[in-house]
């Protein structure tokens, strides 16, 4: 678990800090050692994680795959902290501009702007579909361009939202998806993996297809799209 802490002292100074526990044996926590001078299993309490920049450069948003964490920060730059061996970190100190993050266990996908529009980045583990472009099996993952047909200008990045291996994101009032099928999970009608961005929702048997989409998620294996009025934000009705 990763938080990110808001703090104003007694004299009216603020400063931002970062704090997680949890698993760390891969340093997704940052360089912290044990007694024996390795990396711990896990912490089972509250540490500081150490980011180069904090005061001027501070977090506005993170993400945790299943060993590795990142993060975005202000100035649209992003830094990761953890587990390489499948990639899911690769390219990622090149990004400019990016507006959200999400991670699956192996992978990590960037929003960012550009001036042709708006992109979503991914790198890590495509061995089930999960980068959403085509890949070369025997080829390192370098961080590159979801394969979406058409502008992607329509993202709400805010509804990017990362399964186990699957990526679920809104478009336009519609969720595509990608990855890992196993279970169902992306709602094709088959079990196989889904290697580029397919829609999800609506499906060509739903009528009413304008209803619009509230909400967006994914976990281990299981998606779930909420639908109905618009909610209101101020009031939560």
């Amino acid at each position: 678990i990763i938080v990110i802490l808001q703090i104003k002292t007694a004299n009216g100074m603020e400063f931002q800090k970062v704090v997680g526990w949890g698993a760390s044996r891969h340093g997704q926590l940052g360089p912290i050692l044990s007694s024996t001078g390795r990396p711990p299993i896990y912490t089972p309490t509250p540490v500081d994680i150490s980011l180069p920049g904090l005061d001027n450069d501070p977090v506005i948003a993170v993400a945790l795959g299943n060993q590795h964490s990142v993060f975005v920060r202000a100035s649209g730059g992003v830094s990761a902290l953890g587990s390489n061996k499948k990639g899911q970190t690769d390219g990622l100190h090149g990004v400019l501009n990016a507006r959200s993050v999400g991670c699956t266990w192996n992978g990590t996908y960037c929003v960012v702007v550009q001036e042709d529009g708006v992109r979503l980045l991914s790198t890590g583990s495509g061995s089930r579909g999960q980068l959403g472009r085509l890949v070369d099996p025997q080829g390192s993952s370098q961080i590159e361009t979801v394969e979406f047909p058409g502008s992607l200008s329509e993202i709400l990045s805010q509804t990017l939202s990362c399964g186990s291996e699957h990526v679920l994101t809104l478009r336009s009032n519609e969720v595509w998806g990608w990855g890992w099928n196993e279970h169902g999970n992306l709602a094709t009608g088959s079990l196989d993996d889904v290697t580029l961005p397919e829609k999800v929702w609506p499906p060509a048997t739903v009528v009413n297809a304008d209803i619009p989409v509230v909400g967006v998620w994914a976990g281990c294996g299981t998606s779930f799209v909420a639908v109905g009025n618009d909610i209101d934000k101020s009031t939560g009705t």
